[in-house]
């Protein structure tokens, strides 16, 4: 409602909107408005954020829907320690321990170092 009042209105919504906005759906879980977020970030050409990519793998993540989440990381240029600690964070609620585990000797074989939040 707000992100239509928002477009209707003439607002430019930019990646730190739809990172807010983003935010929202993955901590309701709500999967379809984030697929329809993710549609308009495509079409804004947003989806090469980082921040954004981020935001995106993070709602998949947590709406259970962890393909698209990894397709997503797959497809970034740049993956930031953020960009991995959510990835495994989201084989780890799914319980597939084995892919976040595969994904975790991956990220340290990259050179990235793992921190506090990806060993909890």
């Amino acid at each position: 409602e707000l992100f239509m009042e928002m477009k209707c209105s003439g607002y430019d919504i930019d990646d730190y909107t739809f990172t807010s906005l983003l935010s929202i759906c993955a901590a309701s879980h709500d999967l379809k408005l984030g697929s329809q977020f993710h549609s308009v970030i495509i079409k804004k050409k947003l989806a090469k954020n980082l921040f954004v990519g981020n935001a995106l793998i993070d709602t998949y993540a947590k709406c259970g829907a962890l393909e698209d989440a990894r397709q997503i990381f797959e497809r970034m240029c740049d993956r930031d320690s953020v960009s991995w600690n959510t990835m495994i964070g989201g084989y780890v609620q799914d319980e597939n321990e084995s892919e976040a585990f595969n994904l975790f000797k991956r990220m340290n074989s990259c050179g990235m170092v793992s921190d506090g939040a990806c060993l909890a």
